[in-house]
C-alpha cells in the first residue's frame, strides 16, 4: 500500500488525508511512534 503525504516543515508534522464513507475527508497528523492507532465510529 502507498499513502501520500505531506510533511509540515513549521511544525515537523507528517499530515495525510483521509476518507470516511466516501463523503468526508479529513487530514490528520501521523504519530510515528503510536504502537496501535484507533479511530471509534458511531
Amino acid at each position: 500500500m502507498v499513502f501520500p503525504f505531506k510533511r509540515e516543515p513549521e511544525c515537523g508534522l507528517i499530515i495525510v488525508s483521509i476518507e470516511i464513507d466516501h463523503k468526508y475527508e479529513l487530514k490528520m497528523a501521523l504519530d510515528t511512534g503510536a504502537t496501535n492507532t484507533t479511530l471509534e465510529t458511531t
